[in-house]
């Protein structure tokens, strides 16, 4: 393991590891099921994604912003989900990729300093 993801792990706090459900968009409220279930995967993979986008971003602040996007993609799109891969990978793909869409947006739109 690198040792900034180590220096990273210690560094956290239970602010990061203590993954606090929200009541859901009314959007999701349909299908109490599918949100329940999705709670479940929530707290079980919340901090190995944190821990992906910290690796990624080396930002963990970035990672802070980019998880919750991420976590709301794969609730959007969880019926979608086939199986073929075990469901951390889809939500790291997921996590990547939304990574991935941050960097391009900022690039396209730099912040300038005043």
């Amino acid at each position: 393991m690198p040792q900034f993801l180590k220096n990273t792990k210690q560094r956290l706090t239970n602010k990061h590891l203590t993954c606090k459900i929200i009541d859901p968009p009314a959007s999701y409220r349909w299908g109490g099921e599918k949100v329940t279930e999705f709670e479940k995967i929530y707290r079980l993979y919340f901090k190995d994604v944190f821990l992906y986008l910290i690796s990624i971003s080396g930002d963990e602040q970035i990672a802070e912003d980019i998880i919750s996007e991420t976590f709301l993609k794969a609730l959007e799109n969880i019926d979608s989900f086939k199986g073929n891969c075990d469901i951390r990978v889809w939500l790291c793909q997921i996590a990547k990729n939304t990574y991935y869409s941050y960097l391009r947006k900022k690039r396209k739109y730099p912040v300038q300093e005043l």
